[in-house]
């Protein structure tokens, strides 16, 4: 393992090891054999090595940068709780019972699914070679440094000229990073938080509060391989890096900003569910379509202009496309029409309409 300090500006921290360390500092090379700690500065290549042992790396952080990774640590348990005390004001006790109870439970059940997986290490797990979620997460890391170096063109660039892989996911990856560091924190917090939108989905449908509360928590108990819509799918989904639970969960964004009249919240949320899955297109459409049927009929022609605001939004895809390809049209993404996405094709629906 070899760490390049090269655009490490801070001084008085170290690279601690248990075992062979092999430092490379103005072309001298120095092996030590024993562990220990060595000082880090801009000129610093290192790498360490072990054949039969474990391999132990840490860092140890100078005073000021522990002390301000405890004061952020303050600043996010003031902010939770000041944001706790307004729902709890605001909400009543029966209903915050029942969030209370979802939340645990998905946190329970989302600890027992990561506490499975030996390679888990405090937030940050490693994904497997060969899949896509890799592939938008590396996207996610390449868009956060070019963020940081100020490069706008390759930031919106996105890493393709035309889009193949899921577009939304490397910008969630991005400002996953850019919130939590380079962790899954984003992902995990998605997933607890998942289970209470579901409940609150099914109360602005209609369906009883207590009702709500038994039908959530079967979503997260029942662990039934390979069904599209229960928590374990979804968490399996989430910790691969596959859009499918943060694409859901847009859904049911867009689905209560609606039915609040939360007109252009609605809209922008449909757009980020077929942005990170753009195989939710025809969910995407038959939404738009039975919104604008409905103000229409209501003559309600200024809430077709506040939800066309977030609709419109999907002209990004083929304006990127267009845009950094030098002029080539693909209205959504390269890998649409593949045969992997697309296992019927779109004309045995007619042949079957037919037969009908």
């Amino acid at each position: 393992v070899i760490y390049d300090f090269s655009q490490y500006q801070k001084k008085g921290s170290k690279i601690c090891s248990s075992n062979n360390a092999v430092i490379l500092n103005n072309n001298e090379t120095i092996h030590k054999k024993e562990g220990g700690c060595y000082n880090i500065d801009k000129k610093t290549l290192i790498g360490f090595f072990s054949f039969n042992e474990n391999l132990s790396v840490y860092i140890k952080k100078n005073k000021i940068d522990v002390f301000l990774k405890y004061f952020e640590f303050f600043l996010k348990l003031l902010f939770f709780s000041i944001v706790l005390l307004i729902i709890t004001l605001r909400i009543n006790k029966k209903k915050l019972l029942s969030l209370s109870i979802l939340f645990s439970l998905s946190n329970i059940v989302y600890f027992l699914f990561i506490s499975s997986k030996p390679e888990y290490n405090f937030g940050y797990y490693p994904l497997q070679g060969g899949m896509d979620g890799l592939v938008h997460e590396g996207f996610g890391r390449s868009i956060t440094n070019y963020f940081f170096n100020l490069n706008i063109y390759e930031l919106f660039r996105g890493g393709e000229n035309i889009y193949y892989f899921m577009p939304g996911m490397r910008y969630f990856s991005f400002f996953e990073k850019f919130l939590f560091g380079d962790t899954f924190n984003g992902i995990y917090l998605i997933c607890v938080f998942t289970p209470i939108v579901f409940y609150i989905f099914l109360n602005v449908l209609g369906v009883n509060s207590s009702f709500s509360l038994f039908i959530s928590i079967i979503f997260i108990l029942l662990k039934i391989d390979h069904l599209g819509f229960s928590y374990d799918f979804l968490l399996k989904m989430s910790s691969s890096y596959y859009p499918e639970g943060i694409a859901i969960l847009c859904f049911m964004f867009s689905i209560i900003f609606l039915r609040k009249n939360l007109l252009i919240y609605s809209s922008i949320f449909i757009f980020f569910m077929v942005f990170l899955r753009p195989n939710y297109l025809p969910v995407y459409c038959i939404f738009c379509i039975a919104a604008y049927v409905n103000f229409f009929k209501n003559n309600e022609f200024k809430n077709i202009f506040l939800f066309s605001i977030g609709t419109s939004l999907i002209l990004i895809f083929p304006m990127h496309n267009f845009f950094f390809s030098n002029g080539q049209l693909v209205i959504l993404t390269n890998s649409m029409m593949i045969k992997e996405n697309l296992i019927i094709n779109p004309f045995t629906y007619l042949d079957f309409c037919n037969i009908l």
